[in-house]
């Protein structure tokens, strides 16, 4: 069974004029099921990238920000990621 075949992690459907698009239903992961991976939204994403971005930026750039410090760049990193998480796993977070 192929990455983009029928029964993979990516569904093609069909709509008028021949034109395809991907389905955003969830689909399962692996043969038998069981974790949903759904797309983040908009929000949860710009969040994650915002925290993630001011942290490497206080951490490679040395760009002074007032909430990132050099100290807790990781912890801010590992914030924004779990908030990207959150948005995949939580259907319509």
């Amino acid at each position: 069974m192929g990455l983009f075949s029928r029964g993979s992690l990516f569904h093609r459907r069909s709509s008028l004029l021949g034109r395809s698009s991907y389905d955003d239903t969830p689909t399962t992961l692996g043969r038998g099921g069981g974790l949903w991976l759904t797309a983040p939204s908009i929000g949860l994403f710009v969040v994650s990238l915002v925290l993630a971005a001011a942290a490497l930026l206080e951490r490679y750039a040395s760009v002074d920000l007032p909430v990132v410090t050099t100290a807790n760049a990781f912890a801010v990193l590992a914030i924004g990621y779990v908030v990207l998480l959150v948005g995949v796993l939580v259907p319509r977070a």
